[in-house]
């Protein structure tokens, strides 16, 4: 036994009106949601590129294949703040050789 899907009665009168189901301002706002949350993903390997850190291509592969967990994210997030940049990596490095 198949079972049928009923359609709500707005459903219906669209459909019998003629008018698309999904109209062009919601495929516009769709985009800009789908935008928004890619831009809110790759913040932490944004922080990481603008702080110009030595460790933005291991940041990147966390918030890339576990930052979807959300705890992979906040990890990555914590990471880009809390790793040197390449000035404090390279200051370090040339006070040993003194």
């Amino acid at each position: 036994m198949v079972a049928q899907r009923t359609l709500t009665p707005s459903t219906q009168v669209r459909i019998l009106a003629g008018q698309p189901l999904i109209t062009k301002e919601f495929g516009v706002r769709l985009i800009l949601a789908i935008i928004c949350l890619i831009s809110i993903f790759f913040i932490p390997t944004s922080i990481a590129l603008f702080r110009d850190s030595s460790k933005k291509w291991g940041i990147f592969l966390v918030n890339i294949l576990v930052g979807w967990t959300g705890i992979g994210w906040i990890v990555a997030l914590i990471w880009a703040f809390v790793s040197e940049s390449n000035k404090e990596k390279n200051l370090r490095l040339n006070s040993y050789k003194n």
